[in-house]
């Protein structure tokens, strides 16, 4: 699935250690930028790209999000 709109904020952020060692997984919340905006909060799972990073850098702006929804 796709979702365009602005990232507002950072709402959230979680860390932990595992075997595999440290991760830390931040939220988001995006609304669209139309009449009646929809909003959406999606969880980045940092890595050694740094993505959280990324997104904080981004927020303000509009962006587009692609995404698989899943249900534990």
């Amino acid at each position: 699935m796709e979702f365009i709109g602005q990232l507002v904020s950072k709402v959230g952020e979680r860390s932990g250690e595992s075997q595999n060692g440290r991760w830390r997984v931040a939220q988001f919340l995006l609304q669209e930028v139309t009449m009646y905006p929809k909003r959406l909060v999606v969880d980045v799972r940092d890595d050694s790209y740094g993505k959280i990073e990324q997104f904080e850098g981004l927020i303000g702006k509009n962006v587009k999000v692609q995404f698989e929804i899943e249900a534990n």
